[in-house]
């Protein structure tokens, strides 16, 4: 089977969004470098002014007496302090109580020594980057966006239209052609295949679930992997509120009107077909396109059942030509009105 891409229209949507989505991340990223490196230069700003303080009272505490030192240790250690007291406290009066206790007094000499020893040496601290970075918090680092609603249901799209091709090219010949992303004055057809039977447009949904049909209004109920209902009876539209058959078959007119004014095809063939592995055809009343079906097991012949059109490839091959120029055309034609 041969494969014609005219244009690639979610594909085109996703990575779109994937451009937008990394450009507000690098400026949120840039943002973010910014008040990182401000934060850094007033935290080594204050370092600086606190180092210069220390160096300063370090000085200042070396030269001082031992008594000196022992009293700013005092006040840089006012715990120890109090702690050291009690313990000498408690000790004298647990003797004075009970005189037979009396080496609990050795603690009082050796609380002393220890104040001696420990309380000079509480000199200045050295300031600390750690602690002043505490004052001033850095800024949240921003996470990368996940891919919206919207990316998803074009990632969807894009996954059923892959299934699709690779499931036609899997039982078709080189007789066939399939185009893909053909946009006219109607709206986008996912699908278009070419052949022997005649001509047939695609609307390809990637949906997990059962759908229900009736006329131009289309129902979808949703299961988990457990097989639970998990909604009901939710509308199948696109982006501007048409439904599946409301899509093809609005796309399809012109381009049908186009081939037959030319003598080359009568009518096209419209068909939606469901490409998700748990796609499910329901209850349906009064369809308005000639096949509603499942990807899994998929009849060609079923597709073309109202097309009377028998096409050789030199036919087939000029019926593709000519819906790719068409394509072309309208393509030219909306750039220009763009441009206006």
């Amino acid at each position: 089977m041969k494969t014609i891409i005219l244009s690639d229209h979610t594909g085109d949507m996703i990575a779109r969004e994937n451009r937008q989505r990394r450009e507000r991340h690098e400026t949120e990223m840039s943002r973010y470098r910014s008040e990182s490196a401000k934060r850094s230069k007033r935290i080594d700003a204050e370092y600086e002014n606190l180092m210069a303080a220390y160096q300063h009272e370090i000085g200042a505490w070396r030269g001082m007496s031992w008594w000196g030192k022992f009293q700013g240790g005092i006040s840089n250690a006012k715990l120890a302090f109090m702690l050291c007291s009690i313990v000498m406290a408690v000790s004298l009066f647990v003797f004075i109580m009970n005189p037979a206790a009396w080496l609990l007094l050795l603690f009082v000499p050796g609380t002393l020594i220890f104040m001696a020893t420990f309380f000079p040496t509480r000199g200045p601290k050295p300031p600390s980057r750690e602690r002043i970075s505490k004052h001033w918090p850095g800024p949240a680092q921003p996470r990368k966006e996940t891919s919206s609603e919207q990316q998803r249901v074009w990632q969807a799209g894009s996954e059923g239209e892959r299934r699709a091709s690779r499931h036609l090219s899997g039982q078709l010949g080189d007789e066939w052609t399939l185009i893909s992303g053909y946009r006219g004055p109607g709206g986008e057809i996912d699908q278009i295949l070419v052949g022997p039977l005649g001509v047939c447009a695609l609307e390809i949904k990637y949906l997990n679930g059962t759908v229900f049909v009736r006329g131009d209004e289309w129902k979808l109920d949703k299961y988990d992997n457990y097989g639970n209902l998990v909604e009901s009876g939710q509308s199948v539209l696109d982006g501007g509120g048409r439904s599946p058959s409301s899509q093809i078959n609005g796309a399809v007119k012109p381009l049908e009107t186009f081939l037959s004014k030319r003598n080359q095809v009568g009518c096209i063939n419209r068909a939606v077909i469901m490409a998700h592995d748990k796609s499910r055809i329901g209850r349906v009343e009064r369809q308005t396109v000639d096949h509603i079906g499942v990807l899994a097991g998929l009849n060609i012949e079923s597709l073309f059942t109202r097309s009377s059109t028998r096409l050789d490839r030199v036919a087939a091959d000029k019926v593709a030509q000519r819906i790719q120029r068409d394509h072309d055309f309208h393509k030219k034609r909306s750039r220009r009105r763009r441009r206006k």
